[in-house]
């Protein structure tokens, strides 16, 4: 028996010391991280504006709350426990009321920030979220919603004292009563456990589906870094809350099952330190750091910002120091704008219907030739390309053509042959015409040249008259006042008159009065 209750108080020992120890290492961290996001979330332009942000700084308010309402009374119950019962100096239901609040608080809030990434990164919803005025509401309504949750606990919970032992524990004033019921059976695993983890888990899943589907789509969507930042956020926290509260429920029901069947004191110590374990890792979701990256960019562009307006002497030893600078910013760009891999293009369906793609990005007309036989394509190839470097291959409903390793595939509204197909390259524009004849041709088209001559033969005047055939005359009128002579409008006989340029007469000129004849002038030609 003595080795027994050795055991037990050994177990005691070692359950308050690692509280003391553990969750001191988590209440200080805890705040540290909630006071820094905190801090980002009120001094950033950019954060103010935006409905998930805000929830996350309420939620690091609410987070801080639950570190301060729980976490700090168990350090202090531990610490003290030698001096007396804690439980009696001080209303134990104070910590359980507002630690029901504040837990309720948070997980309503992560499940609005779950519900407002899957808006935000939905195609269908055009990529906007919940309203920032809405999600104030939103807001308002869970922390009353929180505060009435929490009003009972403050009302039936009070110290109790434990059968056997010189101690006392904050439970319900009823034990077996409607309100103990509903806090074993309602609150803890479906109220603050399931239930909310359910539905950001859903929510979460949906918006991790949604920001792959844009990371594999051919056109890109772009989002801005706020938005990609806030969502890794949401994403990362959804994924903590499922890690560390999903084991705390699954122990607390078997704590439950195995101490309603069983009295042995050992039992109880072993159950009781692993709870203590579980819980302390359930606080530890409420102490994680959400200081994203955000501020780490922030400070690296402010350093760069000071290291360029620092005013120095033109040195060897500067050049080289404005060259690292320079390096390593170059370093870090390349690091954020490192592309995922591209994804495969899939030129076909599931179906094996064919897609129409442009990779090389060259201009193209597809039209049809004016006897209606043929598709043409003419594709605005590159003029001083090799032609090596292009590739065609035409098949019954599409066309490929490879230009240097980049696919134009365009479907064909109708089937062509593949065998009487030709490809031809201009010389002077460097354009590739396709020319694909048709299968299906209408019936003015697909006329052969024998058949085309025999029209023409047929379209002839017959020499031959038949007996049956008479020759009929049009009936003119013989008055010849009435008829107008059409071969006396010309004159064959009358001769034509030459036409003659007309000329003037010469004159001669009169001299002046005082001209004189000089004999030895000779006389103008």
């Amino acid at each position: 028996m003595s080795s027994t209750t050795d055991f037990v108080s050994e177990l005691d020992l070692v359950i308050r010391y690692f509280n003391i120890s553990v969750q001191s290492f988590v209440f200080i961290f805890g705040m540290i991280g909630n006071i820094l996001n905190i801090i980002v979330f009120l001094s950033l332009k950019t954060f103010r504006k935006n409905p998930c942000a805000f929830c996350m700084l309420i939620l690091s308010i609410s987070d801080s709350g639950i570190l301060i309402f729980n976490t700090l009374p168990s350090i202090f119950v531990n610490i003290f426990k030698d001096y007396g019962d804690v439980n009696t100096m001080f209303p134990c239901q104070i910590p359980i009321a507002f630690g029901q609040v504040f837990g309720l608080m948070s997980h309503m809030i992560m499940c609005f920030a779950a519900i407002d990434q899957c808006k935000s990164t939905s195609i269908h919803e055009q990529r906007q979220g919940i309203n920032l005025k809405y999600m104030r509401c939103f807001i308002i309504i869970s922390i009353f919603v929180s505060i009435l949750h929490g009003i009972p606990f403050l009302v039936f919970y009070n110290a109790q004292p434990l059968s056997g032992l010189n101690a006392t524990a904050c439970l319900p004033n009823d034990r077996n009563g409607p309100f103990s019921k509903y806090t074993i059976y309602v609150d803890f695993p479906i109220i603050d456990g399931f239930m909310p983890i359910f539905i950001m888990s859903v929510f979460g899943l949906i918006a991790f589906r949604n920001v792959r589907i844009m990371a594999k789509r051919r056109v890109h969507i772009i989002r801005l870094r706020l938005e990609q930042q806030l969502t890794a956020m949401v994403l990362i926290r959804i994924l903590g809350v499922c890690i560390t509260v999903i084991p705390f429920l699954i122990v607390y029901v078997i704590r439950y099952i195995i101490s309603s069947h069983s009295n042995d004191p050992i039992v109880q110590k072993k159950l009781q330190l692993l709870n203590r374990v579980f819980t302390i890792l359930f606080f530890v979701n409420y102490a994680k750091n959400q200081v994203n990256e955000y501020e780490r960019t922030k400070n690296e562009r402010d350093a760069d910002e000071n290291y360029w307006e620092k005013r120095s002497e033109y040195t060897p030893e500067s050049r080289i120091e404005t060259h690292e600078s320079m390096k390593k910013k170059r370093e870090r760009e390349s690091k954020e704008t490192k592309a995922e891999p591209k994804p495969i293009r899939q030129y076909f369906g599931d179906d094996g219907r064919p897609f129409n793609c442009n990779e090389p990005k060259v201009d193209f007309k597809m039209y049809e030739s004016d006897d209606d036989r043929y598709i043409i394509l003419d594709i605005s190839v590159f003029r001083h390309m090799d032609t090596s470097l292009i590739d065609v291959d035409v098949q019954p409903t599409y066309v490929r053509v490879s230009i240097k390793e980049k696919i134009l595939q365009l479907v064909l509204s109708e089937e062509v042959n593949t065998t009487r197909s030709a490809a031809e390259r201009s010389k002077t524009t460097g354009h590739l015409v396709i020319k694909m004849p048709k299968i299906k041709q209408s019936n003015a088209s697909i006329e052969t040249k024998p058949q085309i001559e025999n029209k023409i033969q047929n379209k002839k005047p017959s020499t031959s008259s038949s007996s049956t055939k008479s020759s009929t005359y049009l009936e003119l009128d013989k008055d010849p006042s009435s008829t107008v002579d059409y071969t006396q409008i010309v004159n064959q006989n009358k001769k034509k008159s030459q036409l003659k340029p007309k000329t003037n007469p010469p004159k001669e000129r009169e001299n002046s009065s005082d001209f004189i004849d000089d004999s030895d002038v000779p006389p103008l030609i």
